[in-house]
């Protein structure tokens, strides 16, 4: 079962303007960043809010750091924008298999 949204990936052309963005018209400030060099992005997390089962919820800023990346041909292709939606589970295995059951391309 779904018990949460855990993050929400936006993928954006500029990491460090889109930050700011955020910060100054909703107050978010960066939980956490990185350079994931295997994915080709840079990235910084961003908290929402806490989850009344002891989480949070984040949204995921993606800059790509090569145009080979994935986010880097996804921006190529569609522009800055939700990339995707994480969710919590109990079971991400079993949920992750309903869902595909559905048509739900994971």
């Amino acid at each position: 079962m779904l018990t949460r949204i855990d993050h929400i990936g936006i993928a954006c052309f500029d990491l460090d303007k889109t930050v700011e963005f955020y910060r100054a018209t909703y107050g978010f400030e960066v939980f956490h960043s990185e350079v994931n060099e295997e994915q080709g992005v840079r990235e910084a997390m961003l908290k929402i809010n806490e989850t009344s089962d002891g989480g949070a919820s984040y949204l995921q800023l993606l800059e790509p750091t090569r145009e080979d990346s994935a986010v880097g041909k996804w921006l190529a292709k569609n522009g800055e924008g939700v990339h995707h939606i994480a969710f919590g589970t109990e079971d991400v295995d079993g949920d992750a298999s309903d869902i595909r059951e559905k048509g739900v391309r994971v």
